[in-house]
């Protein structure tokens, strides 16, 4: 039980006495305003001093609670690696989602060893508990999940709805009689936002967590800060982030043009060429040799280089980690929550329902269906290559992006 011994407007320190005779002294402060995330952060320093006279203390598993956290809506239990734990050891980075401790080795305690832990604890799409440790240190990280019950549902309506919780170890303390040992944290528990979490530096940003785009999130995750900062300086400027995302969309999209324009020009000149390629695999279809060499020389005759139809590919594959990381950036920007556009969108970080249809349960979204829509027009006025097989794949694009869109948030 521990007694509040100093207090102000800015520090309060706690003193408590174990069985085994430790003082454990906690001073919690906060930093300056102009520090960066002050509004977020809280410093504690903990002192462990040995007051038994005669015999040393050694102790190796205390931790620093961080704390437990949920997702924030219940669509969001359906997306477990919003909700998860993270923790850096070393140069490694470890995420524990809240679905990998149904495992069994995880199920009862998730207690890893760690060489060199600095920093850790459990966040959410938009928040995070964080606890980071003046200097890196072997010891433990301690996590679970458990369930709740969602707020305004009842307890059968929430079953399988599940927060993780975790602790920090420190590090193993071996105390002669009088002697005293002191660690420094940081806590940082608010919202996740680059700007502060880069500036507190010890790689902290790595908690925005864009970088886990399959395959190319190397990639996606330095588009993803850049775009943050022109979404950001946007809306400075126009005060509505749903303004902001349009003009962002229009920027990326003029910017993207030239690449565009070259694929499509590529791929019509393919298409053109494509009679003509059936006709020489149909000759030499005997002799794959031969087929090959006048192939390599249609391509020649007609200005296309050694990759042939891939030359129209490629250009488009510059756009998907611009895409990716523009993607990713809205899906975690936490300046979005709460922030209407449009009478009906009041908030671009959830999808922006209507009402719920009577009957079957499914909420009507407009925006999705406007997307669809406005596909499917784009596609009518756009040339076509008049392959029938292409024209009918293309006709179920819309179809597709709808299901898959019809739940993202607003901004999305």
């Amino acid at each position: 039980a521990y007694q509040i011994v100093i207090k102000s407007d800015t520090e309060v320190v706690f003193e408590a006495t174990t069985a085994e005779l430790v003082k454990v002294t906690k001073t919690y402060s906060l930093v300056e305003p102009t520090e960066p995330g002050a509004a977020y952060r809280v410093n504690l320093e903990m002192t462990m001093t040995n007051t038994d006279e005669t015999r040393r203390y050694s102790a190796s598993d205390y931790y620093i609670y961080a704390g437990a956290i949920a997702a924030l809506k219940p669509k969001e239990f359906m997306q477990p690696d919003y909700t998860s734990v993270l923790y850096k050891n070393g140069t490694k980075y470890r995420n524990r989602d809240v679905n990998y401790f149904k495992k069994k080795e995880a199920k009862i305690n998730y207690n890893p060893t760690t060489d060199e832990l600095l920093w850790g604890g459990p966040m959410n799409q938009y928040f995070v508990q964080n606890i980071c440790a003046e200097t890196a240190y072997s010891s433990k990280i301690w996590a679970q999940r458990f369930p709740v019950v969602l707020e305004g549902y009842t307890k059968e309506q929430s079953d399988g709805h599940y927060a993780v919780h975790s602790g920090i170890g420190m590090p193993a303390v071996s105390l002669d009689p009088g002697k005293s040992v002191t660690h420094k944290y940081q806590f940082y528990l608010g919202a996740k936002k680059l700007k502060p979490l880069k500036e507190m530096g010890r790689d902290r940003e790595r908690i925005m967590r864009y970088n886990i785009v399959p395959i190319l999130g190397g990639i996606a995750a330095p588009v993803s800060k850049f775009l943050l900062s022109i979404l950001l300086w946007i809306q400075a400027h126009v005060h509505n982030y749903g303004v902001a995302i349009l003009i962002m969309t229009v920027l990326l999209r003029t910017a993207m043009w030239p690449i565009y324009a070259k694929s499509q020009k590529t791929m019509k000149r393919m298409s053109k060429l494509s009679p003509k390629m059936t006709a020489l695999r149909e000759k030499h279809k005997d002799n794959p040799q031969k087929m090959q060499q006048e192939t390599a020389k249609l391509f020649k005759e007609n200005g296309r280089g050694p990759l042939g139809p891939l030359g129209g590919c490629l250009p488009m594959l510059v756009q998907i980690p611009v895409f990716l990381g523009f993607f990713q950036m809205l899906r975690l920007a936490v300046e979005l929550r709460h922030e209407p556009f449009i009478a009906w969108v009041t908030d671009l970080s959830q999808p922006d329902t209507l009402f719920t249809i009577p009957g079957i349960g499914i909420p009507l979204n407009i925006l999705p269906i406007l997307m669809a829509v406005t596909m499917i027009w784009q596609m009518r006025v756009t040339p076509s290559s008049g392959d029938p097989t292409q024209k009918k794949l293309m006709m179920i694009m819309p179809v597709i992006f709808l299901v898959f869109c019809y739940n993202f948030a607003s901004a999305l």
